[in-house]
């Protein structure tokens, strides 16, 4: 568990360089690098680097940009949240009783061989009654490097995983990455890696410009996880306006409602504003026409009267469609995507990347049914998403994926696997990592059991003293053979994984 508190002792060494003591925080491997990886997101940290074995925090950050009084604020925000993701531990039942399960197997399996290797050394005892012989023949098969096989595999993937900014929480869950066969994401998750284009501004109340209104929106947006706030706020800036404060925000799953400027303003889209029950009626004309465009609308209301429209569209990166086309070429061959609504946008989004299959879901019940579904049809689910009302797909999935990209607390907590950015190449890239980790764990065990049988044999025979050279050399070949994952590339591209 993290520390509740903490005693730190921070010496400068030289400018630019902050080397810190932090008592018992540490101590947790996992910790350490979600520390690690936070702090070095920071504005004006070059880099940071925490030891879980020595407790030590080592920090380099531009001179005069950092007080030490603001590391540790950061220190302490680090905790909180980890503390938060570790409750995804005690009620994630349908990931983690899977992972439960197959780590059990691990050890009966370790067991039967220590058995065995008791067995034969009794054996060996009674037809010789040669101490020596049998000793050898207990040390030679000592399931030690057959123990390794996997976690050695399993340590070594997450460190690369952590390589490439994705933060795993369950070891184990590298394996049942490697064994999806379906991944389904969330609307907002696309959105995250697509570039929102604003194409028209239509004022309706004669009370505001356009212009206005739109700074409106844009100050209420601010700060919150919704995925225009890029849009607005940049279009906003470019025309050189000054936002305003919002206080009482309020962030719902298809909008967000504050008080700015005494105003009382909501910003989502047509249904959310119905849902309110301001009327969009007399805009139908100018809504159709829009859509007509291909636009999805963006509804800006004023005290309870609509007041404007924005018409936006999106342009996707260049390495959405490469995720897809890796995932197909991973064997991942279900890709479904979960809309709030049919805009002509997203219908837009859902034909240029080639999505087959997609759901039409406005609430967090609704994409949990999805995802049960799923599943029921015996089918591993990864479920990616980063919005307010993913949590409950998220931790319904056999794995659930958060980009962190205005990540929303809750999924934060509710997911298995937290991908730094938003580049959804990083999810066929983490398949193919859990494909090969599977791979070399079959590999370690093969080779750590057929030399435990050759030590056992020339151990029976007398060819090997009690030093056991085959534990050894077992252990030395399962550590080897694991190193391979430092080098993984994925073999669906022609290029190594990015970052990894």
């Amino acid at each position: 568990m993290v520390a509740s508190t903490i005693t730190a002792k921070a010496c400068l060494q030289f400018p630019g360089r902050l080397r810190i003591s932090v008592e018992g925080l540490l101590r947790n491997r996992s910790y350490a690098q979600y520390l690690s990886m936070r702090l070095s997101e920071r504005n004006g940290i070059r880099s940071a680097t925490a030891n879980h074995l020595t407790g030590k925090l080592l920090v380099f950050f531009k001179p005069n940009r950092i007080m030490v009084s603001e590391i540790l604020q950061e220190i302490c925000l680090c905790r909180t949240q980890y503390s938060k993701l570790l409750d995804r531990t005690a009620e994630s039942p349908n990931t983690l009783a899977s992972s439960k399960t197959e780590t059990n197997k691990k050890v009966t399996s370790t067991t039967e061989l220590a058995l065995w290797s008791i067995g034969i050394a009794a054996l060996t005892f009674l037809l010789t009654r040669d101490v020596r012989r049998s000793m050898a023949v207990l040390i030679a098969g000592c399931p030690v490097a057959v123990a390794l096989s996997r976690h050695a595999a399993l340590g070594l993937a997450v460190v690369v995983a952590r390589r490439g900014g994705v933060f795993v929480k369950d070891a184990n869950m590298i394996e049942i990455i490697g064994k999806a066969d379906t991944v389904v994401f969330d609307e907002s998750s696309i959105i995250a890696g697509a570039t929102a284009e604003l194409h028209d501004i239509v004022g309706i109340d004669k009370n505001h410009t356009a212009a206005e209104v739109l700074r409106l929106a844009a100050s209420t947006v601010a700060g919150t996880t919704h995925p225009l706030t890029g849009m607005l706020l940049g279009h906003v800036k470019s025309d050189g306006r000054e936002l305003s404060s919002a206080s009482d925000v309020e962030v719902r799953a298809f909008g967000v409602m504050a008080v700015v400027d005494s105003d009382r303003i909501i910003v989502g889209n047509v249904k959310f504003l119905a849902q309110e029950n301001i009327m969009v009626e007399r805009a139908f004309p100018r809504i159709r026409r829009m859509e007509h465009l291909g636009l999805s609308l963006l509804c800006i209301a004023i005290n309870g009267k609509l007041a404007g429209i924005v018409g936006y569209s999106y342009q996707l990166r260049p390495e959405s469609h490469e995720a897809v086309g890796r995932l197909r070429a991973l064997g991942v061959n279900y890709i479904g995507l979960v809309i709030g609504e049919t805009s002509n946008s997203i219908q837009d989004i859902i034909d240029r990347l080639g999505v087959p299959e997609y759901w039409t879901a406005d609430s967090s019940e609704s994409k949990k049914a999805i995802i049960d579904q799923l599943q029921q049809n015996g089918r591993r689910v990864i479920m990616v998403g980063n919005g307010g009302n993913d949590a409950q797909a998220l931790k319904a999935a056999t794995v659930g994926m958060a980009i962190d990209c205005n990540i929303a607390e809750g999924t934060a907590q509710s997911a298995d696997v937290i991908i730094k950015g938003d580049d959804i190449r990083e999810i066929p890239n983490l398949i193919h990592l859990g494909k090969f980790t599977d791979e070399v764990i079959w590999q370690n065990r093969a080779l750590s059991a057929g030399l435990s049988a050759v030590g056992v044999s020339l151990a029976a025979v007398q060819s090997i003293s009690p030093m056991a050279i085959m534990w050894i050399l077992g252990i030395i070949t399962v550590l080897a053979n694991s190193a391979r994952i430092l080098t993984c590339v994925n073999r669906s591209n022609d290029t190594s994984v990015k970052g990894w």
